[in-house]
């Protein structure tokens, strides 16, 4: 598995290479933005039950008591808070998903440019002799379906990777118990099957 995501880095450009770079960054921020929407979720429920809940949260108050905001005013600007938040998170979200879906196409474009190029410049005799056009149709083919499984698949893990530790350090800051829980139960015995069924899935 190693060696393969090495070869399939190694075979991307450099300019495909800072593309993807920089979607790992806008999978980053909005990953941080989407953990930041989902942890207000409790508070604001807490508050809408309870408003004086509010005053609990002390560097909350101090930031509203610099931008001159009335205590009536509280629940409202969180709940726009809130909103604005879940927003970003969306508009970050479609925005990742349109430079992935972009960055893929370029690179299967670019990988079946080469495959092109590479038949075009064949001697005589094997274009005389094979059908060359069929033999870059094929190869186109399969380089769009590997781009759309492969590496399409590879950068939505990506995106779910760099979610799913945000929002484990986010349990382990605010519950460690709950998260120590977590690693025990659930992701040590994840590893474990993954260990155990990876020959024969090797295998087949």
């Amino acid at each position: 598995m190693n060696s393969f995501i090495h070869s399939l880095w190694v075979g991307f450009s450099k300019k495909r290479k800072i593309q993807l770079v920089k979607i790992a960054a806008v999978f980053l921020v909005g990953s941080i933005v989407e953990v930041l929407s989902i942890a207000s979720i409790i508070p604001l429920t807490s508050v809408f039950i309870n408003p004086d809940k509010i005053f609990e949260y002390s560097a909350l108050i101090y930031v509203f008591d610099i931008v001159n905001i009335k205590q009536e005013y509280y629940l409202l600007c969180l709940t726009v808070l809130f909103i604005t938040i879940s927003l970003i998170s969306g508009c970050i979200k479609l925005w990742a998903n349109w430079i992935s879906i972009k960055f893929i196409h370029m690179f299967g474009a670019e990988v079946s440019l080469n495959i092109f190029e590479s038949s075009l410049y064949q001697n005589y005799s094997t274009h005389a002799f094979g059908n060359s056009s069929r033999i870059v149709d094929a190869a186109t083919r399969k380089v769009m379906i590997f781009v759309g499984h492969i590496i399409l698949s590879g950068i939505r893990l990506l995106n779910a990777i760099i979610l799913l530790v945000l929002i484990v350090a986010l349990i382990l800051i605010a519950t460690p118990g709950i998260a120590i829980y977590m690693l025990v139960f659930i992701v040590v015995p994840y590893f474990l099957l993954i260990k155990l069924f990876r020959p024969v899935l090797e295998q087949n």
